[in-house]
């Protein structure tokens, strides 16, 4: 029998997202419910893959980033393996199938010299394919604020004061993870809502030191955390991208109306012809081109390139995904703790022509390892 979401399992999601590591009483006080039941319910839904809650780094302790999204185009038969073979690899975050053909990743490199190391080593060792890279200037919106709609505005306001009361009010200290950190960190991007006592078990670490290096990490706020579901069982089980192409004085007012539009899951600034990317969770395909329009309404100076819709998703946020996008369980976490593992298997191969495109090539290289706003 399939799983399903009812209205109070949606209630509590909503409320994680806006609160991912509120204690269970006090969501109880706000959503009307109890302790023992919302820990029931939460234990229910991450067992079945339906939700979860993730970490990972804030843009600020890497300064040094490059984020890109990348698309490969090849025959089916190779990219399901690619796929499969991607999914190892740390630096590539998010993989989608594309109904128009081809991957789309979304990759994390710790430097320019990381993300060209992936782009013209690693990936140019495919054979058969065609690789397309768009670095990201500038996140715009990003997934995190992104909420479900199942809450009165009433317990929003409240889950936003507790959220807000449990951060210190000075600034963040904002620095690159310590090695003693990024330990803590890996299991947070396992279980978001892992307590100090579970992550002393996990690492072999005392309870006391744990729980006072996992307040500091907190305290940070160099750790941003994401209250994740799987997209097929809510409403909006489809994933559409706008690839567009608009000046850079459109978009303060663009931004504006893509802010409080509760279908935007992302958008971002790219380097590339296509230089802005909306991506949008909705009901149906019929909603595509009403969509369209809206959006082509507030860029007067612009056009859209192209329209992608995602076919499957089989990683988000480093979380692998079952074909009908719940959460398998297996976690490829970006936050690392020492140099990547490989593992010895022959991967497609291709080179690149040096203009964000590559072609076949002739060697061989193994695969590295690695909702609504309120």
């Amino acid at each position: 029998m399939q799983e399903s979401l009812d209205e109070d399992d949606l209630a509590l999601i909503h409320a994680l997202q806006i609160c991912p590591r509120g204690s269970w009483s006090d969501l109880a006080a706000i959503i009307g419910s109890s302790a023992a039941t919302l820990a029931k319910r939460w234990t229910r839904l991450t067992e079945a893959g339906l939700a979860w809650i993730t970490a990972y780094p804030h843009p600020a302790t890497m300064p040094n980033h490059v984020v890109g999204l990348i698309e490969i185009d090849a025959a089916a038969p190779i990219l399901d393996h690619l796929s499969r073979l991607l999914a190892t690899e740390r630096r590539a975050v998010h993989i989608s199938h594309q109904v128009r053909g081809g991957l789309l990743l979304t990759v994390i490199a710790g430097s320019l010299d990381d993300f060209s190391q992936l782009l013209l080593g690693d990936l140019a060792t495919m054979s058969e394919t065609r690789v397309t890279n768009h670095v990201i200037t500038r996140s715009h919106l990003e997934a995190s604020r992104w909420r479900l709609n199942a809450l009165e505005p009433r317990q929003i306001q409240q889950l936003q004061r507790l959220e807000a009361g449990s951060v210190d009010a000075r600034t963040p200290d904002l620095r690159a993870l310590t090695p003693s950190m990024l330990t803590i960190a890996e299991a947070l991007v396992r279980d978001g809502r892992a307590s100090a006592k579970t992550i002393a078990e996990q690492i072999d670490r005392p309870d006391s030191t744990v729980r006072r290096q996992l307040g500091a990490l907190l305290r940070s706020r160099a750790l941003s955390f994401r209250c994740e579901i799987a997209q097929s069982y809510t409403r909006w089980p489809v994933t559409v991208s706008f690839w567009c192409r608009t000046p850079a004085v459109d978009r303060p007012r663009l931004l504006d109306q893509l802010m409080s539009e509760p279908r935007v899951r992302t958008c971002m600034s790219v380097a590339g012809r296509a230089n802005f990317v909306v991506t949008i969770w909705v009901e149906s395909i019929s909603e595509i081109l009403p969509f369209q329009e809206w959006l082509e309404s507030y860029m007067p100076s612009g056009e859209i390139l192209d329209t992608s819709i995602v076919l499957q998703a089989t990683k988000r946020m480093g979380w692998i995904l079952e074909p009908d996008g719940r959460a398998s369980g297996t976690v490829v976490p970006y936050v690392v703790t020492g140099p990547s593992e490989t593992v010895a298997e022959e991967r497609p191969r291709a080179h690149s022509d040096g203009g964000g495109n590559s072609h076949e090539g002739s060697s061989t290289s193994p695969a590295q390892r690695s909702s609504r706003r309120s």
